[in-house]
C-alpha cells in the first residue's frame, strides 16, 4: 500500500515538473516576442519622423526631385542610431522600388521601410518616390 502512495507521488511531482519547464519556456517565448515589437515600433516611429522632416525641408525636397540623394543619406545618417543600418533610395511614384543592399548584409534580418511622395507643388506632374529602409545591426 505504501509503495502505490510514492508511485502516485512520484508522478505528480514529474507532471509538475514537466507543466513547470512548459510554463517557463512559454513564457521566455513571450518576452523575446514583447522586445521585438517594442524595437518594431520605435523604427517605425522614427522613419516616419525622418520621412516627415525630409518632407518639410525644401532643400532635400529639390534635392529629390533631381534624384541626388546624397543630402538625405547624409540627413538620414545624422538621425540614426548607430545600431540601425540604414538604405535610402530615390524612385519614380509607381515603381517598385527595391532595396540597393547585398543580400549577405540582410541575410536572416528584419527590414523595415517607409515611403513618401515628393512632388515640387500641387499642380505640377513632376514627383518623385522616396523609399527609406531600415534594418538592425
Amino acid at each position: 500500500m505504501l509503495r502505490k502512495n510514492k508511485k502516485a507521488w512520484l508522478r505528480i511531482v514529474e507532471a509538475f515538473i514537466a507543466i513547470m519547464l512548459i510554463l517557463s519556456t512559454l513564457l521566455v517565448l513571450l518576452s523575446r516576442q514583447g522586445s521585438n515589437s517594442e524595437v518594431e515600433k520605435e523604427i517605425n516611429l522614427l522613419q516616419s519622423n525622418i520621412l516627415n522632416s525630409i518632407g518639410k525641408d525644401d532643400y532635400l525636397r529639390e534635392q529629390i526631385l533631381a534624384d541626388d540623394s546624397s543630402g538625405v543619406k547624409a540627413y538620414v545618417g545624422n538621425v540614426t542610431p548607430s545600431w540601425i543600418n540604414y538604405s535610402v533610395k530615390i524612385c519614380q511614384p509607381l515603381d517598385v522600388c527595391p532595396i540597393n543592399v547585398a543580400p549577405e548584409l540582410l541575410d536572416g534580418k528584419s527590414i523595415y521601410s517607409q515611403n513618401i511622395l515628393i512632388t515640387a507643388s500641387i499642380t505640377n506632374a513632376d514627383s518623385k518616390q522616396l523609399k527609406l529602409f531600415f534594418w538592425k545591426n
